[in-house]
């Protein structure tokens, strides 16, 4: 079970009524494995009509939280560095 709770410093900057991308950054707290960490990246969020749609791309070690593989298959085919992805749609009600 993972839990990322952060907010994008700089959502002045985007532009709601107007369709265009926008480069955000995003600080926050990413929970893995029962470790919490700060994270500070960057996001796109891309407002299309009624469409605001937010993307990013973590980079997480997975021994900042305590996941260790140290023999077997796992140690030898799971990276020590993986991308986390996430894209959220939402609507915008008028």
């Amino acid at each position: 079970k993972s839990k990322f709770k952060g907010q994008i410093t700089n959502i002045t900057d985007v532009n709601f009524d107007k369709d265009g991308t926008y480069n955000v950054s995003v600080d926050g707290e990413m929970t893995l494995h029962g470790v919490t960490k700060a994270i500070s990246e960057t996001a796109i969020i891309t407002v299309k009509g009624n469409k605001v749609i937010i993307e990013t791309k973590l980079k997480l070690t997975l021994a900042d939280y305590n996941i260790n593989f140290k023999k077997g298959k796992p140690s030898t085919n799971i990276a020590k560095i993986i991308d986390v992805t996430s894209k959220s749609e939402y609507t915008k009600e008028d």
